[in-house]
């Protein structure tokens, strides 16, 4: 059974049309629609739906939904986009328009154990020391060059100077020209933009 679906046949400039929570994740219908336009709100258009009531995010199927939706190729297959890859990039918009910052940490800890580091973006100008899973996210991916850049920034972000260092070998050993482009970057600003970083490691892509 699909908890949380999308119909492309029904949407329309209307928020929330075209999204679907089943009740088995939120029973109370006027969460529900909420849960819907917040789905509208982050995958679609962000200027449609207006404010989302604070007590949302602390709700159990806030939560829930968020994470059906990582955990499911539904959405992949069922893309509000011809491009499917543009719908999988707009997830991170998920956790970025979240407002409580104790659901973000638990969503982006939830995530790192499913070797998902959208978080890490959503958590950018925050304390990332607060995260109890992402040393393991890092072990886990010593050997993948583009999570370790990213890993590199969050830890220089933070000031965490030896994890930086160690991450900071490991792309040493790829022997690639945007390992020297990503240090230089590092020793210039005492915080990096996350358009800059992704400037300097995809080209702007």
């Amino acid at each position: 059974m699909t908890l949380v679906s999308f119909d492309s046949t029904q949407l329309t400039s209307q928020c929330g049309n075209g999204f679907y929570v089943d009740v088995k994740i939120e029973s109370r219908p006027t969460l529900r629609k909420e849960l819907e336009k917040y789905l509208y709100k982050a995958l679609i258009d962000y200027e449609v739906c207006g404010q989302t009531p604070d007590s949302l995010y602390t709700k159990e199927s806030f939560s829930k939904t968020i994470l059906y939706v990582y955990d499911n190729e539904y959405f992949l297959n069922n893309s509000a986009y011809d491009d499917k890859s543009r719908w999988r990039e707009s997830y991170v918009n998920l956790l970025k328009n979240c407002k409580s910052d104790s659901v973000l940490y638990k969503l982006t800890d939830s995530l790192l154990y499913r070797n998902i580091a959208d978080g890490l973006i959503a958590l950018w100008d925050k304390d990332i020391t607060k995260l109890e899973l992402l040393d393991s996210y890092a072990q886990k991916n010593n050997n993948n060059y583009y999570k370790l850049t990213l890993l590199a920034i969050i830890y220089h972000n933070n000031g965490l100077e030896n994890k930086k260092n160690n991450v900071l070998q490991n792309l040493i050993s790829f022997n690639r020209k945007e390992t020297k482009e990503l240090i230089e970057l590092m020793n210039k600003e005492k915080k990096v933009d996350y358009f800059t970083y992704m400037e300097t490691i995809f080209g702007g892509m």
